[in-house]
């Protein structure tokens, strides 16, 4: 299936996505395919990418793995990018997709080939990744789905090194929201002006062709939902995966932040610097940070359902977010869930395509017969804190049945019903409620 199709019918439903880089060695390859094969059992997820490898270095390694990824059963999802390669090796590569049952690609213009500095086009190539948006289209119309890059904090290329003496209380507030430090102390920032060339060229992928956006790792999801929010007000509409980079090693960590500029919170560098000397404190805070942000993302409606795990071919940390959020992307008996049609709903029974039964609140028939609804997995999402009892102001405790970003609750108060027996439902500000202790 396209993984726009899979998207669309996740609109309301918390859903999983995995990465994985093709590795250099005949073992780490039967490896890889295994790890796939438990990732695939435990995990379920929604689509899984395998990279192209810098500078197109890995690119047959990439088709192997993609290939019997697709086999295992995932929905594969091929990575393709311009760097070190023809028109004709790109078009050979596409066609070995297809002709495999790969019907996903991430068009990406790719890295620069080790040890260069600089992105340089192959003769006759292409040049960047709307080009290859573009050459895909040509030669396939709407037969593969294309997922294109976005950087929340600028692409690297654009983000600029500040001077040591440089005055950042003079910086915008979206500017401030990007700025970045090094390990070796030095400052950087995707200026407003370049930021504004970064939206635009986006625009232009998705309007040549693109379906949905993946984004670059951040980790701060301030940054994430003020690019989703930019990206909206500019018109793009599609879908926009998060990128969550799973830490599970100090060096790693600095390197890839390094490397991509990108910006850490004081909280995230303080915590890791404490333990840096430590691998399994590091893994520790490693999968804490990920809770943390993975609950963010899925506590705002803005940002969407999806969190796409970069898993650097490992396990236990991506493991160790999903064991502790699991809670979040499953739906069981008698959990509180809200309906695309504005109702909330108690969940009577669960089939295993995800369909549920619901017992439709704030709704009754003559008599007072309770309304039951049967609807697929993109009709409904599970309701944070549902199911709660909180203590109100009025003297009266509240079972949650909603909570909006604000922290306002819907509430069906207790011990109290209409005539008929028809319950009472109160809609209550953070100030007027507290939570009962269990």
């Amino acid at each position: 299936p396209k993984i726009t199709d899979l998207l669309a019918a996740h609109r309301h439903r918390p859903y999983v996505s995995l990465e994985f880089f093709p590795p250099k060695t005949d073992q780490g390859k039967e490896n890889l395919k295994g790890r796939l094969g438990r990732y695939y059992e435990n995990v379920k997820p929604l689509f899984t990418d395998v990279t192209w490898g810098a500078g197109g270095s890995t690119s047959d390694t990439t088709l192997d793995i993609v290939l019997d990824a697709h086999k295992q059963g995932h929905v594969a999802n091929m990575h393709l990018t311009c760097t070190n390669a023809s028109l004709e090796s790109i078009l050979a590569g596409l066609k070995t997709a297809y002709d495999g049952g790969i019907r996903n690609i991430v068009a990406l213009r790719g890295d620069p080939p080790k040890g260069e500095e600089e992105w340089t086009a192959s003769d006759g190539g292409l040049t960047c990744a709307l080009d290859l948006v573009k050459l895909i289209r040509e030669h396939y119309k709407e037969q593969f789905c294309i997922a294109v890059s976005g950087y929340p904090e600028g692409h690297p290329n654009a983000i600029t090194k500040l001077a040591d003496d440089f005055d950042l209380s003079s910086l915008t507030e979206g500017e401030k929201l990007r700025l970045s430090k090094n390990s070796s102390g030095e400052c950087f920032v995707c200026r407003d002006e370049d930021y504004e060339k970064e939206m635009d060229y986006l625009k232009q992928k998705i309007e040549a062709g693109g379906d949905y956006i993946i984004t670059q790792m951040f980790f701060d999801a301030a940054v994430f939902k003020k690019f989703v929010s930019d990206c909206r007000s500019r018109g793009i509409m599609c879908p926009i995966v998060p990128g969550i980079m799973c830490i599970s090693a100090y060096p790693g960590f600095v390197r890839m932040t390094d490397f991509c500029k990108t910006r850490v919170p004081a909280d995230l560098a303080s915590r890791m610097e404490a333990v840096k000397d430590d691998k399994e404190a590091v893994k520790k805070v490693g999968i804490d940070f990920g809770v943390e942000l993975c609950t963010n993302l899925l506590d705002d409606d803005l940002t969407g359902a999806g969190l796409h795990f970069y898993t650097l071919n490992l396990e236990n940390c991506t493991y160790g977010i999903l064991d502790r959020i699991k809670s979040r992307l499953e739906v069981g008996a008698c959990e509180i869930v809200n309906t695309v049609y504005g109702l909330n709903g108690k969940v009577l029974e669960k089939r295993d395509d995800d369909a549920v039964a619901l017992e439709i609140q704030g709704w009754t028939l003559a008599g007072g017969q309770r309304v039951v609804a049967y609807l697929n997995n993109s009709s409904y999402k599970k309701v944070s804190g549902a199911g709660k009892t909180v203590s109100t102001i009025y003297g009266l405790n509240g079972k949650v049945l909603e909570k909006r970003g604000d922290e306002a609750l819907a509430l069906e108060l207790q011990g109290w019903t209409l005539a008929g027996g028809q319950r009472v439902v109160a809609y209550l500000n953070k100030a007027s409620y507290e939570k009962i202790a269990c």
